[in-house]
């Protein structure tokens, strides 16, 4: 019986796998300090944003540091105009904002709802800030766009992102694409043969959304119907992402194949 329960990728667990499409990232993020403390990562959907920022929060942790990640979706305002993660208050004596040596991560900006609460954040962390050296607070965040390409309502918060330096980490090259491959298809426990890793490799999108959604769709069909990953299965069930798959040959009226 399959249930219809989301994969766990694992990031806080699995190795990030250094590459020269995120080297510039990984070059920032080992930087012991950035300008005004912010740093901002960008990229599209699946190329690692998430599981590189939980290998830096490990390694601030082992650092003796505090590291409190959150989604920018869950980012509000209270009544009293104070910053709320959750619906949990994080400004007062004892809140999360007030620990010392606080590394702070929002994921996701592109899903901020409430931008005043952002802006609040921004300049509260200015404030805590302010004559502490080195700064107390840092601030991550990610999103699929630079700021200079994000649309913002308040002016204010938009100039204040943009001033923050935005690193891209880019798709993944040949060497990339097929370590994530295997590193997927290993998650899900899935056992391919190399013939057919090398087949996929080939004709996939030279995306890692493009293999994230690959491995999940194969490890769904194959359970479904009790049966190993094999070329044929993949054509099937990844038709409308592979490209230039060739055709079966086929035979003729006069026997001859084409």
């Amino acid at each position: 019986m399959a249930l219809a329960l989301a994969a766990e990728r694992g990031t806080r667990e699995r190795p990030f796998i250094a590459a020269q499409a995120n080297a510039q990232a990984r070059s920032w993020l080992a930087r012991p300090r950035w300008p005004a403390e912010r740093l901002w990562l960008w990229g599209n959907a699946g190329v690692g944003k998430t599981h590189l920022m939980h290998a830096w929060a490990r390694a601030q942790e082992n650092l003796g540091r505090k590291v409190q990640w959150l989604q920018a979706g869950s980012l509000t305002l209270d009544s009293l105009g104070q910053i709320c993660v959750a619906g949990v208050p994080w400004e007062g004596e004892h809140a999360p904002l007030m620990a010392p040596r606080l590394d702070i991560v929002i994921d996701n900006i592109e899903t901020l709802a409430d931008e005043a609460a952002l802006l609040h954040l921004l300049n509260h962390v200015q404030h805590l800030n302010a004559g502490v050296a080195p700064r107390a607070h840092r601030l991550l965040l990610a999103a699929r766009l630079p700021p200079a390409r994000q649309v913002f309502t308040l002016p204010d918060l938009a100039s204040r992102l943009r001033a923050i330096p935005a690193v891209e980490v880019q798709e993944p090259d040949d060497r990339l694409r097929s370590s994530l491959l295997l590193s997927l298809l290993a998650a899900r426990q899935l056992v391919v043969a190399p013939t057919v890793i090398e087949w996929l490799e080939r004709h996939l999108p030279r995306t890692a959304q493009a293999l994230i959604t690959s491995v999940d769709r194969l490890d769904a069909l194959a359970l479904a119907r009790g049966v190993p990953v094999t070329r044929a299965l993949a054509a099937e069930g990844l038709a409308d992402l592979l490209t230039a798959v060739e055709e079966p040959a086929v035979a003729d009226e006069e026997g001859k194949t084409t």
